[in-house]
């Protein structure tokens, strides 16, 4: 459930990503922050409340965090572009791409 959470949150993501980047430049950040600190909320909720038989609420506030969790991975990617010089580009999404494997585990 929280891998259809990722999914749904990379498409909402490029497209809320998209649209403030047109609005204002310093937008996509602010919409980084945003979602992983509003990302927390579900799983303390889901870690503190919900007991074991509710497999529904757990399911729909796994989804939740897992939507507001990877927001911010498209946009780093397309901020990191916009602000890194044009031959240093391939060497700085390489050490994002290394340190997005470290996360995985």
């Amino acid at each position: 459930t929280f891998g259809v959470g990722n999914a749904i949150g990379v498409i909402l993501s490029g497209f809320l990503g998209h649209f403030a980047y047109k609005k204002d430049i310093r937008a996509p950040p602010l919409i980084m922050g945003t979602s992983l600190i509003l990302g927390c909320i579900p799983f303390y909720f889901l870690v503190n409340n919900v007991q074991g038989n509710n497999v529904g609420l757990a399911s729909a506030v796994t989804v939740l965090s897992g939507i507001l969790v990877v927001i911010p991975v498209p946009l780093e990617r397309s901020i990191l572009t916009n602000v890194c010089l044009p031959r240093l580009r391939g060497r700085s999404n390489a050490i994002v791409c290394i340190a997005d494997d470290l996360g995985k585990g």
